[in-house]
């Protein structure tokens, strides 16, 4: 049948490190391009999808390599770190969108350059007042950044290496304390190094060492507060000139696609907040409002008809994009074991939420809970629940081969997020993903098919 017209949409997918955006997006995709409507459910039931095509990702962007990810998971090994900007583009038809087809594009951002957001909009004085009240107003980096916060107290000299040497210290001592708020990103990302080597087993000052806090060496950048940035107009000058190179380059061509992107998919991972203290529910609620408050999510009823009109009339690469729907989807559904928690995992993610997308015009939102790839089924066992999956870490908490499935048990979910809490409080192991080596049978997935009608269609479906 021909099609008169495209529905297009783009898609942004954001999350932290380690929320599962990969993994998302491959398993989304598995399903589309070989989708079976019993176990992928778009609409109302029995609606297939048919014509399914890959498309070349735009400037700027890496294609997603979808292959690479979906072999991974039949070798039974989760993706790495994403370290780079992805895009997927796909088409496809509807059975029961008769005079239209789909186009989709979907962007996948390092989780950890959402700590960057806020350059978006921000001049270099505005980005130091920003991070040096956040970092005088937590009482853990009293700890994490002491030797950065006194020289900021004392005034300091105009030594460059000296505030770059104290403020990267203070930022490995971030990472290796569970808080991801690290910003420039390029610190946790280290993109001058293609053998990236993970932070965790080292000490603050060789990670220091090894990483620079700008685009390389010679572009470092630290916030400086007022009255240095006054004082010192040749340190300050220099400071500003690489931040603004590594806000051109780095912060400007993400999160400005990002915001014209007509979706927003928002996965926050409850279950590693949980079982890594309040500072990192700190830093993600951070992150969280940095991002949707250079996003500007939603628009007015003027804004919503001129949009749709121009949908109707105008080719698909002409027409404005505004970010009209957001879902905040907690991942990793099946590491819960009691039923009632499952509900909880969304109750805690509208609860970091809600204070800020309430009031927002024009918004259409959902928040909801999701497994991309199942990978544990219950096990009831005089009438506690626990799960069975194949387990990725030891007791030791190193990683080992893939054996058989165990029995684990897991945390309960509360009912509301903790007044503070320290790490390892909550437990929710990491188990290797169980998925069919068939490449055309999909994973297992729960509420992925919602989330995908949601931010195409604007319809909540399914139960």
């Amino acid at each position: 049948m021909l099609k008169i017209r495209t529905s297009a949409c783009r898609v942004g997918i954001v999350g932290m490190y380690n929320s599962g955006k990969t993994v998302f997006l491959t398993s989304l995709i598995n399903h589309l391009k070989n989708h079976n409507p019993n176990a992928f459910r778009l609409g109302d039931d029995g609606i297939g999808v048919s014509k399914f095509r890959t498309g070349e990702a735009d400037p700027g962007w890496k294609l997603f390599d979808y292959e690479l990810t979906r072999f991974l998971f039949k070798e039974k090994r989760w993706p790495a770190k994403t370290r780079e900007p992805m895009q997927f583009v796909c088409s496809f038809q509807r059975t029961d969108w008769k005079l239209h087809d789909v186009k989709l594009k979907f962007f996948d951002l390092p989780g950890d350059r959402l700590a960057d957001a806020v350059m978006l909009t921000s001049s270099y004085a505005e980005w130091s007042d920003h991070i040096l009240k956040r970092l005088r107003t937590d009482s853990d980096h009293e700890i994490n950044f002491a030797e950065f916060l006194q020289r900021v107290e004392l005034g300091g000299e105009a030594v460059a290496a000296d505030w770059l040497r104290d403020y990267k210290i203070g930022l490995a001592n971030s990472i290796l304390k569970y808080r991801p708020y690290v910003s420039p990103s390029t610190f946790h990302l280290d993109v001058r190094d293609v053998k990236f080597r993970p932070a965790s087993r080292e000490s603050p000052e060789a990670i220091a060492d090894q990483r620079c806090v700008g685009l390389d060496s010679d572009s470092e950048f630290t916030p400086l507060p007022a009255d240095v940035r006054a004082k010192h107009p040749v340190l300050s000058g220099q400071f500003e000139a690489h931040y603004r190179r590594y806000r051109e380059k780095i912060v400007m061509p993400l999160f400005t696609t990002l915001s014209r992107c007509d979706s927003l998919i928002v996965l926050v991972d409850v279950l590693t907040i949980l079982a890594s203290g309040h500072g990192m529910y700190v830093d993600h609620e951070q992150m969280l409002d940095d991002l949707l408050r250079v996003l500007d999510p939603g628009q007015s009823l003027l804004g919503r008809m001129m949009r749709r009109g121009a949908g109707l009339l105008l080719p698909h690469s002409f027409r404005p994009a505004k970010i009209s729907r957001v879902a905040f989807v907690a991942p990793k559904l099946d590491l819960v074991a009691e039923q009632s928690d499952k509900g909880k995992m969304s109750g805690l993610v509208e609860e970091m939420a809600w204070d800020w997308v309430r009031d927002r015009d024009g918004l259409d939102l959902i928040f909801t809970n999701c497994s991309a790839v199942v990978s544990t089924e219950p096990f009831d066992s005089d009438g506690q629940q626990f799960l069975k999956g194949v387990l990725l870490r030891g007791p030791d908490g190193k990683i080992v081969p893939p054996g058989e499935p165990q029995k684990f048990e897991v945390s309960s979910v509360p009912d509301e997020w903790p007044e503070t809490w320290e790490p390892g409080r909550y437990y929710f192991p990491e188990v290797y993903p169980e998925i069919p080596k068939f490449v055309k049978r999909p994973p297992k997935q729960v509420n992925l098919d919602q989330i995908l009608e949601f931010v195409v269609s604007g319809r909540r479906v399914g139960g």
